[in-house]
């Protein structure tokens, strides 16, 4: 269900085609791929990539609070604030941070 969520998630809030789209109208090229629908799979397959990653990285994430719960021997109620659902907001919020932060800095430095 992660895996999905997590695909479902990416192709939502990028769309390849709106992406294109957005660099064709502001004269943003990608080095070496041509405009208009090589950039659209270009990015459609670099998305899919990366939300594998994605992906796999939460998925680890979770698994891995699991075995950390069953080795140490803790129950639940003593990692209340680290459950799946907190984990799955802290991810994303993160991301979005640095998504803000990468586009502030590129303004920054287009208008120096």
């Amino acid at each position: 269900l992660i895996f999905f969520f997590t695909y479902f998630y990416s192709t939502i809030v990028l769309d390849p085609k709106d992406v294109a789209e957005r660099f064709r109208k502001n004269s943003v090229v990608i080095l070496g791929i041509s405009p208009g629908n090589p950039t659209k799979s270009y990015l459609r397959q670099t998305l899919k990539r990366i939300a594998r990653i994605n992906a796999i990285f939460l998925i680890c994430n979770i698994v891995g609070l699991q075995v950390l719960e069953s080795i140490l021997h803790l129950n639940v109620t003593s990692l209340r604030g680290l459950g799946f659902t907190s984990q799955l907001i802290l991810v994303n919020v993160l991301i979005d941070t640095v998504k803000r932060i990468k586009s502030f800095l590129n303004e920054e430095e287009n208008t120096l």
